[in-house]
């Protein structure tokens, strides 16, 4: 056994919380990520304290909590050079890789990783400098049609992907990873890896490859939280997101299509994740290494008539994490939690309890808590710092000022009034 175990960080784009067997969903199929969950650690309220891509991202490199941070909306600026997670374990000796989604800024700006290959869904100012789509030119014969089916990254309507399976993202950014665990295994086998598998789904368009498309029905997936009247029920600054975007337009039937493909794409990264395992298996990597799961945010998928996220509701901020941890490094590092955990816990807390898993100092300027001590047995007051600044984020306080009966209410930024405390309590149930 190495001094450092490896690390893998498994990430997804935009995955609720409830979209995982684990979490006690019937209607979706993940049993990789569910197999991950039994022998580690899932947490079941783990939270992003910005359900927004670019801020939570930025909390995961830098382990700083949002209000640390500053950073609430999708632009993103240039991190401070040495202070990311992937800066502070390459000092410590750590090869360091990512494949998929990054969205940081500058895009190819290497912030401590010795290797990747990046792609940001057409957010990049030229094609061939996205990775996934210069390799679709040049190496099959799909290149130009990640749009084929004509619906774009914020749409909400549901088409199958042209690209067939083995060319799709999800296949690309495993097949990716899969060859740096081969290269790391064959070259740098004394050396401990942090390798950042990074899916781009299932972030719309919910467009998922053959025959994931049909996995599922539209009449056997969950129907969407609706409120009884309707949009009228909803917040005044919901009520004007929902007409923004015309979503009052879509009814259940549609709903239920997009919802169907969009766990299809959930179930096939889980094969993509079973693929990449399979690998570390086989290179005899899998009892040195750390496996992390988890997502930057939700995505509402009709709840309340609205879609993707960005709201504190739960299924825009509810997410996965699962951390699983092989039994000799949870001896050596005291680890004695195990299975579903129900504690709140924020994912700004990924930098620092990656860094204490590994052993390697973190930086003082990451203020996030760390689970290190959650996942040894302590109570969830000692890591204290961003669960109290969780409760006091603007959405909570909508609960809480509702349930004492006083009716005033901020959601996201936004004040409003509203006489109707019981919709607010159905509001939290949902």
């Amino acid at each position: 056994m190495s001094s450092y175990p490896n690390l893998l960080l498994i990430t997804t784009d935009q995955q609720r919380g409830d979209a995982l067997g684990a979490d006690g969903n019937p209607a979706i199929r993940t049993p990789v990520l569910d197999g991950l969950a039994r022998s580690g650690v899932s947490f079941r309220a783990a939270y992003s304290e910005a359900p927004v891509c670019v801020p939570m991202r930025s909390c995961w490199m830098l382990g700083q909590h949002p209000l640390t941070l500053g950073q609430n909306r999708w632009r993103s600026r240039p991190f401070p050079p040495g202070q990311t997670l992937s800066d502070h374990l390459g000092a410590a000796g750590y090869r360091c890789g990512v494949f998929g989604k990054r969205h940081f800024h500058p895009v190819k700006e290497a912030y401590g990783f010795h290797e990747m290959q990046v792609h940001e869904s057409g957010r990049m100012p030229e094609e061939m400098d996205d990775d996934y789509l210069a390799w679709l030119r040049r190496h099959t014969d799909w290149g130009g049609y990640s749009r084929a089916h004509g619906v774009g990254n914020n749409d909400v309507f549901a088409a199958p992907s042209a690209i067939p399976e083995p060319e799709y993202v999800s296949s690309w950014v495993a097949r990716e990873t899969a060859q740096f665990l081969e290269r790391h295994a064959r070259d740098r086998k004394q050396e401990p890896f942090f390798c950042w598998c990074s899916f781009n789904k299932p972030h719309s368009p919910y467009d998922p490859p053959r025959p994931f498309d049909t996995l599922y029905r539209p009449q056997d997936v969950p129907a969407p939280h609706l409120m009884p009247g309707g949009v009228a029920d909803e917040l005044p600054v919901n009520q004007r997101r929902i007409l923004h975007y015309t979503w009052q337009t879509i009814g259940e039937a549609q709903m239920r299509t997009s919802k169907a493909y969009y766990y299809g794409m959930i179930t096939h990264i889980d094969v993509c994740v079973g693929r990449v395992l399979q690998v570390l298996d086989r290179l005899g990597l899998r009892e040195d290494t750390v496996i992390a799961f988890t997502s930057d945010h939700g995505d509402m998928m009709g709840d309340h008539n609205q879609y993707f996220k960005s709201t504190f509701y739960e299924g825009s901020a509810r997410v996965p994490y699962i951390v699983n941890v092989p039994d000799a490094w949870r001896e050596k590092r005291g680890i004695v939690r195990s299975g579903r955990q129900e504690e709140p816990v924020g994912v700004s807390t990924l930098m620092p309890t990656l860094l204490d898993l590994a052993g390697v100092p973190g930086p003082e300027t990451a203020s996030a808590d760390s689970l290190f001590p959650m996942l040894q047995g302590g109570a969830r007051r000692e890591m204290g710092r961003s669960s109290r600044r969780m409760t006091s984020c603007p959405a909570q306080r909508v609960i809480r000022r509702c349930a004492g009966g006083t009716g005033s209410s901020t959601s996201t930024g936004s004040r409003g009034t509203t006489g109707n405390c019981s919709t607010w309590r159905q509001i939290r149930a949902n």
